[in-house]
């Protein structure tokens, strides 16, 4: 990155000069190809400094996926109410964190069909993760009761779904959930 912000001082100092040069001689044809030649230039560095930017975006909400990944896996095993607790509120946290980089992607993202598709996974996230509690506890609650479990895990798999499509959307990998048959699309309830 040093590099890069390096390479934009040269060719903002370049170009300066040769502006310089250019306005004191604007119908001299090479000083004009040169002012152009270095405003490429500061664009071309300027442009790579932007994509090394979004690149880190894109990786420090990974990072936060994998973090709230991790502590969906601690909810999942947990095995008293007190463990419960414990975890849920730690991947709350991890939770909240993952919304607010989603949200700040989701603003950035130009493409229609991934933004929205990330603002539809994100609300799926919160509204899952709600229910995950609830189900979560009744599983604990009642472990002689199937139904409990079976509800459990079903919110379980739609929390990481949505996940998942946060992924998808925030890399641009993968299928979309509007295409994918995961259940998202009316079209995929008939």
């Amino acid at each position: 990155m040093n590099g890069i912000l390096q390479e934009i001082a040269t060719s903002g100092a370049s170009l300066k000069s040769s502006a310089g040069e250019f306005v004191n001689d604007p119908f001299e044809t090479k000083k004009r190809e040169k002012v152009v030649r270095h405003a490429r230039a500061v664009l071309s560095a300027v442009t790579r400094l932007l994509v090394l930017a979004d690149m880190v975006d894109v990786e420090r909400l990974l990072e936060k996926l994998r973090i709230a990944k991790g502590s969906l896996g601690k909810v999942k095993e947990a095995s008293t109410q007190d463990e419960l607790n414990a975890t849920f509120k730690e991947f709350g946290s991890d939770v909240a964190k993952l919304q607010a980089a989603a949200g700040l992607r989701q603003k950035d993202l130009k493409d229609p069909t991934r933004r929205d598709e990330l603002a539809a996974a994100r609300r799926d996230l919160k509204d899952n993760s709600l229910m995950l509690y609830t189900a979560s506890k009744a599983a604990l609650e009642h472990p002689e009761v199937a139904a409990a479990k079976q509800n459990r895990d079903f919110v379980l798999r739609k929390v990481q779904d949505a996940m998942q499509r946060i992924e998808r959307a925030v890399t641009g990998t993968g299928p979309l959930s509007a295409r994918d048959g995961t259940g998202n699309n009316l079209a995929d309830a008939f």
